[in-house]
């Protein structure tokens, strides 16, 4: 059997916090489609349909709403250090 869907709801923090980087439009493009993906999630969107909009991986939607849950804001729409970042 398929597992219950657990609804994806930010904190108005986070919310509020998202909506500013969105109008700011300073940020990547990688990273403005993770903020929009939490976003959409918020709006119960199912993440195929948050796949679609934004031209991502299904995969993405739930790695996204995961490392929210799990880790945090900043955790979910940053980028993980590359093998170029590395210190040396």
């Amino acid at each position: 059997m398929g597992q219950i869907a657990i609804p994806f709801v930010l904190s108005e923090a986070d919310l509020t916090a998202l909506n500013q980087l969105v109008s700011k439009g300073k940020e990547s493009v990688r990273k403005l489609n993770r903020v929009r993906a939490l976003q959409f999630s918020h709006q119960s969107q199912h993440p195929e349909q948050i796949s679609t909009l934004l031209g991502i991986s299904v995969a993405t939607v739930y790695n996204l709403r995961k490392r929210y849950r799990e880790d945090g804001l900043e955790r979910a729409i940053s980028e993980k250090p590359g093998p170029d970042t590395l210190e040396k």
